[in-house]
């Protein structure tokens, strides 16, 4: 994708793979539920407006900024990208699943469904005794 052509949102979220990795662990690819690509290329944007303002209040010199939404959505792909590299294997949709941290998921109760996330080892030891 270049200058040339539209970059709608759900065109580069298909681009970028990250429709291949969010859906359903049956396989069912979706795009994420906001606007995401829009979202991130703003922030990488803001964030390169505000270096540029800082370079110029240090050196008194302008500078160029190249913020692509696909390069910008690629970028929040970290886990993804490191799980391909280590495994080779493609990334597949996990639901509400965390590839490497256990539990972090949705879990059904007898009133509703909750969401439990644990990110290291003393997070579920806090869980438990609350």
């Amino acid at each position: 994708i270049n200058a040339e052509y539209m970059g709608y949102d759900g065109t580069i979220q298909s681009r970028s793979g990250l429709i291949s990795i969010t859906g359903t662990t049956a396989g069912e690819c979706v795009r994420v539920g906001s606007s995401i690509s829009d979202v991130v290329t703003g922030m990488f944007a803001a964030l390169g407006i505000v270096a540029g303002l800082y370079r110029r209040a240090g050196q008194n010199t302008g500078a160029r900024l190249d913020i692509a939404m696909l390069d910008s959505t690629v970028a929040v792909l970290e886990n993804a990208i490191a799980r391909y590299q280590v495994t080779g294997d493609n990334p597949t949709p996990l639901g509400a699943q965390h590839p490497s941290i256990c539990p972090f998921d949705t879990f059904a109760t007898q009133d509703a469904k909750i969401y439990i996330a644990c990110g290291n080892n003393k997070t579920p030891l806090f869980f438990a005794f609350q």
